[in-house]
């Protein structure tokens, strides 16, 4: 009868061992889950930072005396070329991993970067890049902008293109 008894104990204290592992796998699942949702919501968050923090860049940027048109202390709503160009060359780290390139899309030119000596025959400056070696991902924000060439007096139509890369 004693052993009887010893056996039934030992099966309640296997009952109770096996019921404390299940519960305890259970809290580890939930952990392993809890764990992953808040990665991918910090790495949303993260991305949507990115995003905000490039429209700013991309809103902020034709505003800059480097960039703007200003003719005797006045003020334009458009991007000087000559500007861009003086800009272009300065080779500074400002930006970060980033490349900013101004397209001239009306009227079409050819297909070809500027620099000083073609202002009037080009379509693209490559204003700043810096493109890492790894990158995790790549965003790419645009806007229209209003360009003004001085040497031909002309305005034209283009598209401001910022691409962050992100996750070295």
């Amino acid at each position: 009868m004693q052993s009887s008894i010893l056996k039934k104990g030992q099966i309640e204290i296997q009952e109770t061992v096996f019921i404390i592992v299940i519960v305890i796998v259970l809290i580890l699942m939930g952990l392993m889950f809890f764990y992953r949702y808040t990665l991918a919501s910090i790495e949303t968050s993260n991305t949507n930072y990115e995003i905000e923090k490039q429209s700013d860049l991309i809103t902020a940027l034709p505003n800059m005396a480097e960039f703007k048109c200003s003719f005797l202390n006045k003020q334009e709503e458009c991007i000087d070329l000559l500007k861009i160009m003086a800009f272009k060359d300065l080779n500074s780290n400002l930006f970060g991993n980033k490349r900013i390139v101004i397209e001239i899309i009306y009227p079409e030119k050819n297909n070809i970067e500027c620099n000083y000596g073609n202002l009037d025959n080009c379509n693209n400056v490559i204003v700043y890049s810096k493109i890492p070696n790894k990158y995790q991902r790549k965003i790419i924000v645009s806007s229209p902008v209003s360009i003004y060439n001085i040497n031909s007096n002309e305005y034209y139509m283009g598209k401001l293109s910022i691409e962050g890369y992100y996750g070295t």
